[in-house]
């Protein structure tokens, strides 16, 4: 889950202030009206968790982000990773341009990686309530109340097939329970 969070604050360190038209809203606050409006997404990282925290504050009160925003600092662990982000170039091979292969940049599909990586982190976090609620069932007794626990178990599997699905994913990891006798 942490690269999942890393990897979304990074992305909104990196193109946060870009919009997808020109009077389309900033990457950055479409970011913010996710996690604000009905999201269950609860940061585990306490880097991402600060950040994060700032920056729904500053689209609560309706301010803009601004290109200094991450890069002058008191938190000194945020510059870190701030210079880390910004100091990641990547080239593409200069056999794609000869051979007249189109491959979009990051920024031309960073709508679309937003997207990916809000489903990403969201699965991710699925995950581990799956393997939370195994856990649980695994220390019931055998003649406690199941029933609940397995709905609720079989809702996590939904929403998991529901998010695997548009990203292409195959969840293949298989955990057993074994109950107590």
């Amino acid at each position: 889950v942490e690269h999942q969070e890393r990897g979304l604050l990074a992305f909104i360190i990196r193109f946060g202030t870009q919009r997808t038209g020109e009077e389309e809203p900033m990457l950055w606050e479409i970011a913010m009206t996710e996690l604000n409006e009905g999201s269950d997404i609860v940061f585990n990282n306490p880097l991402c968790a600060r950040t994060f925290d700032a920056l729904r504050a500053l689209h609560a009160a309706n301010q803009p982000l601004t290109d200094n925003f991450f890069t002058v600092t008191d938190d000194t662990e945020l510059s870190s990773f701030v210079s880390d982000v910004l100091s990641r170039q990547y080239t593409l091979s200069d056999a794609w341009a000869k051979n007249d292969i189109l491959v979009l940049t990051e920024a031309q599909n960073a709508l679309e990686e937003l997207t990916s990586i809000f489903n990403h982190l969201r699965r991710k976090k699925v995950e581990l309530t799956i393997q939370d609620s195994l856990n649980r069932l695994a220390d019931l007794g055998p003649d406690e109340d199941w029933e609940e626990l397995l709905e609720y178990q079989m809702y996590l599997m939904e929403k998991r097939r529901e998010l695997t699905e548009p990203l292409g994913t195959v969840v293949t990891n298989y955990t057993s329970v074994q109950t107590k006798q």
